[in-house]
């Protein structure tokens, strides 16, 4: 698990080496990563990230971390800013 959430900060970090420009790039990336690694810890440290960020937000239902960003971002930037806060929170919160 430590693994992939330093490899995820190391994306938003060095965006550059990922060509990294919104969420929804870093979205592929994880989704690549997860199935790669096809462990059930990890689909649920992110299914649980989705939970925690409609929690935060005051959305009823789940909805997808990306599509959540994407909605509250005034653009690509912003989302990329945002996705690192809310993810950077949502670690914070279970250590």
């Amino acid at each position: 698990m430590l693994r992939f959430i330093d490899y995820v900060f190391f994306l938003t970090t060095y965006k550059e080496a990922g060509s990294i420009n919104r969420v929804e790039d870093v979205s592929y990336v994880i989704q690549g990563y997860l199935m790669a690694m096809q462990d059930e810890k990890l689909n649920e440290f992110m299914f649980d990230f989705s939970s925690f960020m409609c929690r935060r937000l005051g959305i009823a239902d789940r909805i997808e971390w990306s599509k959540v960003i994407r909605f509250n971002a005034h653009s690509d930037i912003h989302s990329l800013e945002l996705f690192e806060t809310f993810f950077r929170d949502y670690v914070d919160s279970i250590n």
